[in-house]
């Protein structure tokens, strides 16, 4: 569990610099260099600009959250606030947690007053209530039941409106107390992809992926920020489209993206060629087309989708390296379009990277874990300072557990987790997640969880199949739907997505440790539901585990039979 703190001058550096930084990829004004190291012994390196100091985020004039805030009622206090739907003919709703994360947070962080903007929410912070909870007082924006009013008092709660609440501030008067920028602004609990969630994200869609072309269509957005799987399901559909319509089209779609990356290349973002009228304007058009700048961030992009993405929105495409714990510690800049990198330092922030000797990864041959220090950086994780001390050392440096390396270029690229690795029982090593990313290209995987046990000398797989490819293999192959999938009876239709697999991590250059020895085909998708999935799209590993734990056993046993 880990429950970030973030102070308020990390918030108004925060803003500062995404302003700065949207500003910058709109205009393009700055040309592509590569990282600065300005120190050769610690291997320690800066943003280009800022080798002497970094970005001073205090002459953007916000320091403290309380100014952000205060700043935006004032220019944009007419707008909507934090909102998602799950489609255009239904109403927004805003995010909540599920009940077992919702009582957990309550009690972790002593909260004594909750806010609740309606009666479903209301309901479930009651019902969730317990004796040893801190909580007292519910705020609630609409008003409330009888029913729930009594349900309360059963509880030992107190229920007030929004407006009882200005009323008893109007009675009681009392001046404003800013907030100094060394204080706790936010207490930010990350969605836990190993456990219980690590806190409170706010402000991000909810819901299936399909459902978010009805809100691009309709809000028509200029700046997208797109986690890697959304570009993998939006390449996927058009390649398959693709495959339809022939060998033609295929050929067509190849130069197409080869034509407009070179021309992109030149600093050439014109949207009016031969290529957007044959291909890309109808996919430009379905995001509104009024897209100007697209940020993909949170997981590795392959080059092969990242060129794909150039090549559909013609537009200034960003793809950042960072963490809830810290601002984003790496950004391409305007003038790099190189596909499966990350860029640069950003301006606020200096990066390192330390050995992993375990995985014969050092910093003398540029590549290792990243480490990132700047004032940006989180406070540390709620009431447990042993994992705070684990994640920041005494100079400050947070260690983030992704391994990097730097490119010829001066670039950072992101290849490969430390945390994720398992020693197998022949004493090698596999990288599970990235495993996962690479298995995903298969044009026959919705989902996948990419087991290991340290007890074994192999890696297996739990997987949920892309049922528009199913009905694909189904008609070419002239096989009724597959019905049987088990992984004792092996049927054609499990060795031809087993098959896929294998081929799809040869060309990824897996090695063969690396390559799962067998896989069990699920029909249940891993959803936020169901308690699998976070709300940013990843796995709970631990979750997955302990569902499917008889499952994982008898892979294991069916490969050892």
């Amino acid at each position: 569990m880990a429950i970030i703190s973030i102070q308020q001058s990390s918030i108004g550096l925060r803003s500062c610099y995404f302003r700065l930084s949207a500003q910058t990829l709109i205009t393009r004004t700055i040309s592509s260099k590569g990282a600065i190291e300005i120190d050769a012994n610690k291997h320690i390196y800066a943003h280009p600009d800022y080798t002497n100091e970094l970005f001073d985020y205090k002459t953007c004039g916000i320091t403290t959250l309380y100014e952000v805030i205060k700043h935006s009622a004032q220019v944009y206090g007419t707008r909507a606030f934090l909102s998602y739907r799950n489609s255009s003919d239904q109403t927004f709703q805003s995010y909540t947690y599920n009940l077992h994360d919702l009582r957990f947070i309550t009690k972790h962080a002593k909260l004594q007053l909750i806010f609740t903007d309606n009666m479903h929410r209301l309901k479930n912070l009651i019902e969730c209530h317990e004796e040893t909870s801190p909580l007292n007082t519910i705020v609630s924006l609409q008003k409330p039941t009888d029913t729930l009013l009594r349900m309360a008092q059963i509880k030992g709660l107190r229920i007030i409106t929004y407006d009882e609440l200005v009323r008893i501030g109007q009675a009681y008067p009392t001046e404003p107390e800013p907030p100094k920028p060394s204080d706790t602004a936010v207490i930010m609990y990350t969605s836990g992809s190993t456990g219980d969630p690590k806190g409170g994200e706010v402000g991000f869609w909810q819901g299936t992926t399909e459902k978010l072309m009805d809100d691009f269509r309709d809000f028509k957005p200029t700046l997208l920020t797109m986690v890697p799987r959304l570009l993998n399901k939006l390449y996927d559909k058009v390649m398959i489209e693709t495959e339809k319509k022939g060998l033609i089209a295929q050929i067509i779609m190849k130069w197409a993206i080869k034509s407009k990356v070179n021309q992109m290349e030149r600093d050439d973002f014109s949207q009016n060629t031969l290529w957007d009228r044959l291909v890309f304007n109808k996919i430009r058009y379905a995001f509104g087309n009024r897209v100007q700048v697209v940020i993909s961030s949170s997981a590795p992009l392959s080059a092969e989708i990242a060129n794909f993405s150039r090549s559909v929105f013609s537009c200034q495409f960003a793809e950042g390296y960072g963490q809830t714990e810290c601002i984003a510690g790496c950004w391409q800049v305007p003038g790099d379009i190189r596909s499966g990198e990350t860029g640069i330092p950003t301006p606020v922030n200096h990066i390192k990277l330390i050995d992993v000797p375990e995985k014969d990864y050092y910093a003398k041959n540029h590549v290792g874990e990243i480490c990132i220090r700047s004032q940006a950086v989180f406070r540390g994780y709620l009431n447990d300072e042993m994992k705070t001390k684990e994640t920041i050392d005494n100079e400050g440096w947070l260690h983030t557990g992704d391994i990097g390396q730097w490119t010829n270029n001066g670039t950072m690229k992101i290849i490969d987790r430390k945390n994720s690795v398992i020693k197998l029982s022949n004493g090698k090593y596999a990288a599970l997640e990235k495993i996962e990313n690479i298995y995903i290209r298969s044009r026959f995987i919705s989902q996948i969880y990419v087991h290991g046990d340290s007890m074994q000398n192999y890696i297996v797989a739990i997987v949920v199949l892309d049922e528009d490819s199913i009905k694909k293999w189904s008609n070419e192959t002239r096989h009724s739907y597959p019905v049987s999938i088990s992984f004792e009876a092996k049927s054609k239709f499990w060795q031809a997505v087993f098959h896929d697999m294998i081929q799809v991590g040869r060309t990824q250059h897996l090695m063969p440790h690396e390559q799962i020895k067998t896989m069990a085909i699920i029909n249940e998708p891993f959803t936020m539901e169901n308690d699998l999935l976070t709300p940013t799209f990843k796995i709970r590993r631990k979750a997955v585990e302990k569902k499917y734990q008889k499952l994982l056993q008898d892979l294991y046993k069916h490969i050892n039979a």
